[in-house]
């Protein structure tokens, strides 16, 4: 059997593409901080301690994988999420708030990335992908401006990737979701003007974005280094205005 590795599979977004790919037939490991309970714990699903933040914690899922052998076939890096300072403006973060957001959604990344590329390389699978997750706010004012940043140096990171590990045969790509809405989460979000944005008028589910993973991942194989945004047309309807 396959296996998916997927990095914050415990969250949201995390959590239906973990479910995706497992109806699907592959084998799954989530990477997170902590497991999700509402996950079915069925064959094919297993859990490891990961933190995207530390180098030791990828050094330590690298050799898990490497130990075990099995065959890798994609990488979905979803784990990540905005400091909480950076919802009101930049002159309310710290130097510190601005590195930890920055390494949390694109140093962590690439650490990972460049860890797995051997396993990747050698792996015995056919159709070996790499998918990171950005945001609508690589390409749209949504204000956090550390996490904008991170997350359009993933879009730029993709190319340069899709470019050296296509000659292994390993495409990689990126997925773009709009507003998703999470309301376990206590953050200061105006959903009722985000909405206006979007052509569809209404926002992406979390399932819809796991499904767009999944088919970049399992059926687009012609498809590298590429932002597939998935939006319900925010992207394309207007903006939110971010008031600072």
């Amino acid at each position: 059997m396959n296996v998916v590795l997927i990095t914050g599979g415990s969250g949201l977004i995390g959590a239906s593409t973990v479910n995706a790919f497992l109806e699907s037939g592959y084998e799954v490991l989530n990477a997170d901080l902590v497991d999700n309970e509402s996950l079915t714990k069925e064959s094919g699903y297993s859990f490891l301690e990961f933190d995207i933040r530390s180098e030791e914690s990828i050094e330590k899922l690298t050799k898990v994988l490497a130990k075990e052998n099995r065959c890798l076939q994609h990488l979905v890096s979803i784990a990540g999420g905005a400091i909480h300072s950076e919802f009101y403006s930049l002159s309310q973060m710290t130097l510190n708030d601005i590195k930890q957001s920055i390494e949390l959604n694109l140093v962590g990344h690439i650490q990972l990335v460049a860890s797995l590329k051997p396993l990747l390389e050698g792996s015995s699978c056919s159709n070996k992908t790499i998918t990171l997750v950005s945001s609508i706010n690589a390409i749209l004012n949504f204000g956090l401006p550390a996490y904008s940043a991170a997350k359009s140096g993933l879009l730029g990171f993709v190319r340069v990737a899709a470019s050296e590990f296509g000659f292994s045969d390993i495409r990689v790509n990126s997925v773009v979701p709009g507003t998703v809405v999470n309301n376990s989460r206590n953050e200061p979000k105006d959903y009722s003007q985000y909405l206006k944005g979007s052509s569809l008028n209404r926002f992406s589910t979390p399932q819809e974005v796991a499904e767009t993973i999944l088919l970049l991942a399992d059926r687009m194989t012609a498809i590298t280094g590429q932002g597939i945004t998935v939006d319900c047309g925010q992207s394309i309807s207007g903006t939110y205005r971010h008031d600072i």
